[in-house]
């Protein structure tokens, strides 16, 4: 008796929720099929977007590379381009460097140089320390407001001008970057 009961209360629900909703609860019946079919394609889709996020992430060096080329000369050893001397000059960077050059001289000691290229790759790592103190950070920002561009971009083209005194610091020239064997 009471699924009975049960049973007819449901349907006069059925049929008094249908004359208030009228169309409205047959688009929520739709809904929730279309809710249904949407989860299906997600399914099918998420191994692909794991493809799609590991071929990025795979891309993001290159990219990174990518707009440094516009601030220097093609070839080897990375020199500065009008542009990004323009850029190194109107900054304020070497000025920020000269002030910070034996902190960040010793940045580039402890990673422990073993040639020419070393002293590249670290130049370019540790001139992210001038990040870290709020004063120069606050210049990094200005420089950059003004001159329309980001701090990555004056942080390399002074990674470049700090390469270039590391070098000669650990008695090497920019031309042996040209001789090292990989």
């Amino acid at each position: 008796m009471k699924n009975n009961k049960k049973n007819i209360l449901q349907v006069i629900g059925g049929w008094i929720s249908t004359l208030l909703l009228g169309d409205t609860k047959i688009k929520i019946g739709e809904m929730g099929k279309d809710i249904d079919n949407i989860k299906e394609d997600i399914k099918e889709i998420r191994p692909d977007l794991k493809d799609v996020r590991e071929k990025v992430s795979g891309m993001v060096p290159q990219i990174d590379k990518l707009w440094q080329r516009v601030f220097v000369e093609r070839g080897s050893p990375i020199v500065l381009n009008e542009q990004g001397k323009k850029l190194f000059n109107e900054s304020g960077i070497k000025n920020i460097i000269d002030n910070q050059k034996e902190t960040l001289f010793n940045a580039i000691q402890q990673k422990n140089p073993q040639n020419a290229y070393d002293i590249q790759e670290f130049s370019k790592q540790v001139i992210e320390l001038l990040k870290e103190n709020s004063e120069i950070l606050n210049q990094l920002k200005d420089s950059a407001f003004k001159l329309g561009v980001g701090i990555e971009e004056i942080l390399f083209v002074g990674s470049i001008y700090l390469r270039d005194i590391a070098l000669e610091r650990f008695g090497f020239k920019p031309e042996d970057l040209d001789k090292q064997k990989f």
